[in-house]
């Protein structure tokens, strides 16, 4: 097995298991292995049973149900990733609801939830260690753990009719062929081998591919979605994310139903809040050339967005 280390990663991945199973034979006080630690807990969220768990773990094949749930309340309470800098967000919420088929109607649950748009990818640092926790915290304590405080929103009145709408000028371009589109046609012209339109584009564009984004999970905010408090509350905590790394910018996402509700809160606040820099914008845009780029219609559009749909937010999900 030593001989194969060097070319086979598997291999190597089954002595590293087989040294810290030893290890934390041999030294179980003062070794706690981190593959073991995270295989009994990965174990427990799969299949949900302790007896597995604690079953494996008298064969040393994981770590003991305890140490599993030490882990899982570490990564809850230091939920919270670590960035590094230069990387630009954007916020989409929506309505999270949970509906249980019960006589009563009890157990659901109606709320906002949200996710974190974080480009680059790697300004998200990976591997942060996790601080182990020495006393296991209450449930009360869980409780209080990611819970958005609602916050009050005092309308002064006016909301929407303190919007301008202007006339934007869309300059009229015309579409010329680029010189790759050109050498594909001449190339299909003179019959020389050249692959299809998509393994020729491929290869033009290789190296050139945007930066990913990391989506990052927000908490929910235990409110009715429809309510003005809930989306105020939503663009509030967007904002103070955006201010602990300097962001002056601050771009939500709503569906339908709820945009204009958050666009009439922006509209409602002074001029001088940080919230009146804030963007608004509705899910039916998103998957829009002229709502990503904002001022200018790209021309032969159709040609263009059957190309580059996936990427047309200038990143790709990981």
């Amino acid at each position: 097995m030593l001989k194969k280390t060097k070319k086979c990663e598997e291999t190597k991945r089954k002595c590293v298991a087989i040294a810290h199973a030893i290890t934390s034979v041999v030294r179980p006080r003062t070794f706690l292995s981190s593959i073991l630690n995270s295989l009994s807990l990965l174990l427990y969220r799969r299949y949900a049973s302790k007896n597995l768990v604690n079953l494996l773990s008298s064969l040393e094949f994981c770590s003991s149900y305890y140490e599993a749930q030490t882990l899982e309340m570490s990564a809850v309470v230091h939920a919270q990733p670590a960035f590094k800098a230069e990387l630009f967000n954007q916020f989409v919420f929506d309505n999270a609801d949970l509906n249980v088929c019960t006589i009563d109607g009890l157990n659901t649950f109606h709320g906002m939830g949200g996710i974190r748009c974080i480009t680059p990818s790697s300004s998200v640092e990976r591997g942060s260690d996790i601080p182990r926790l020495t006393k296991m915290p209450t449930s009360i304590e869980i409780g209080k753990l990611g819970i958005v405080r609602l916050e009050a929103f005092q309308g002064k009145g006016g909301g929407l009719q303190n919007v301008t709408v202007e006339n934007v000028e869309v300059p009229q371009e015309s579409a010329h062929p680029q010189p790759h589109d050109i050498l594909w046609l001449l190339a299909k012209k003179q019959h020389i081998e050249v692959p299809e339109w998509k393994g020729y584009m491929h290869s033009v564009t290789r190296g050139s591919y945007s930066e990913k984004t990391k989506i990052v999970t927000l908490p929910f905010i235990i409110a009715p979605p429809s309510d003005y408090d809930t989306v105020y509350t939503a663009i509030r905590y967007a904002g103070e994310l955006c201010e602990k790394i300097s962001q002056d910018c601050l771009i939500i996402t709503f569906d339908q139903p709820l945009y204009w509700k958050a666009r009439e809160i922006v509209a409602d606040v002074p001029a001088d809040s940080d919230l009146s820099k804030c963007i608004v914008r509705t899910s039916r845009w998103i998957s829009s050339p002229h709502a990503v780029f904002g001022m200018y219609w790209l021309p032969n559009v159709r040609k263009w967005y059957k190309r580059t749909f996936e990427h047309c937010l200038c990143s790709s999900i990981s």
